[in-house]
């Protein structure tokens, strides 16, 4: 990816797409969460990896968890077009000026390494606040966490068939089953069986995993126009006057 897309110049170790040899594990999930992000399907990299810095020296080994894949992935012409455009965008600093989106895109990319769609769901929620509760920091802001995700993630993107409305209801219904696992360990039958849109768990997850995509390519794409969305004038924004082009941009660019 550094040859085809580039690497930041001149860049801090520790900045998104940096290549050196001291960071290539962070730059395998770096790039993993690019892909994801493109929504290029069931994307992985399982294995164990050894290395050493220096010529002759002893080697380390790291183990990356994963499903062993089944197939070979090869992305469309356009997915490679929207993955160069990703990568270029991300490498330019993004991430940096956007802390929340950072912690946001961690948590989205763990979520698509579990093997267990009720730690996968658990994952997401807390991508979910990274990204929309990102002004909360603000001991004034703290009220009615709950609602406050649920109503920004409804007006911030557009997931087809789903309206605002829908939307709204979606994230409450997953903040809800979030607080179930942590505190219960599992899920009740009886919320299980509100679960909407019908098929189960794990459409249900798939459904949520579409928001938190379409929400941080998004977010991406306003902080390279140097919007803050860790401000809480945004979201007021957001909620009382439209910005009708966040949303809308959303679908169009991103097929979300």
């Amino acid at each position: 990816v550094g040859d085809d897309v580039g690497a930041p110049e001149e860049a801090a170790p520790d900045r998104f797409g940096y290549v050196h040899p001291s960071r290539w594990f962070a730059l395998v999930e770096e790039v993993l969460s690019v892909l994801r992000l493109v929504d290029c399907g069931t994307v992985g990299c399982p294995g164990v990896a050894s290395f050493s810095t220096l010529p002759n020296a002893p080697t380390s080994s790291i183990r990356r968890p994963g499903a062993e894949p089944w197939y070979r992935y090869k992305p469309s012409a356009d997915q490679l077009n929207e993955i160069r455009k990703l990568w270029t965008t991300l490498i330019g600093g993004v991430i940096d000026r956007c802390p929340p989106m950072e912690a946001s895109l961690h948590r989205f990319h763990l979520a698509l390494d579990r093997f267990n769609d009720t730690d996968k769901l658990v994952d997401l929620m807390i991508a979910a606040e990274a990204l929309f509760l990102s002004d909360s920091g603000d001991p004034s802001g703290r009220g009615e966490l709950r609602f406050r995700l649920a109503l920004r993630a409804a007006k911030f993107v557009q997931v087809p068939p789903f309206d605002e409305r829908a939307l709204y209801r979606l994230i409450l219904q997953a903040y809800d089953l979030r607080s179930e696992i942590v505190h219960n360990g599992r899920i009740s039958e009886k919320s299980a069986k509100k679960l909407v849109p019908k098929g189960g768990l794990r459409a249900f997850v798939e459904v949520v995993t579409k928001v938190l995509r379409t929400g941080i390519r998004t977010a991406i794409d306003l902080t390279a126009r140097n919007e803050s969305i860790t401000e809480t004038e945004f979201w007021e924004s957001l909620l009382f006057y439209g910005r009708a082009g966040v949303a809308d941009e959303s679908e169009n660019t991103h097929g979300a």
